[in-house]
């Protein structure tokens, strides 16, 4: 299976920012990781220095094997990307993020609120 190169998935701790807001730009495309947090300071109106805003950006690949998730959780993200392709989409990324959000899996992934946008 091959992983979308331009699909980035953005982690934020929890507490940060809302849910919400980082789901406010599901699915949005950017041309660089740097539009990416300017869109986030900027919509969300964070200051820049704020030192406890930490938001990770990383590729699907990286998403996959550099975070420590439980096995449900990294089982559901792959067949997510599986399904990024297909015309009808029994689960999607959009459903992987709404139950990484609303803490179905437990562990790591409580710590951290999801969303994902494409690089143009």
């Amino acid at each position: 299976m091959k992983t979308p190169k331009n699909l980035r998935i953005i982690l934020i701790p929890v507490g940060q920012i809302e849910r919400r807001d980082l789901e406010g730009i599901e699915n949005s495309n950017f041309k660089t990781n740097a539009d990416i947090i300017n869109c986030l300071y900027h919509k969300h109106q964070i200051s820049s220095s704020e030192e406890n805003f930490e938001p990770h950006i990383l590729t699907a690949s990286e998403f996959k094997t550099q975070l420590a998730f439980k096995r449900k959780a990294h089982e559901s993200f792959v067949l997510a990307l599986s399904n990024i392709r297909r015309r009808k989409q029994c689960y999607n990324l959009s459903e992987f993020m709404d139950e990484f959000n609303s803490q179905e899996f437990g562990g790591d992934t409580d710590k951290f609120w999801m969303g994902y946008v494409k690089l143009k």
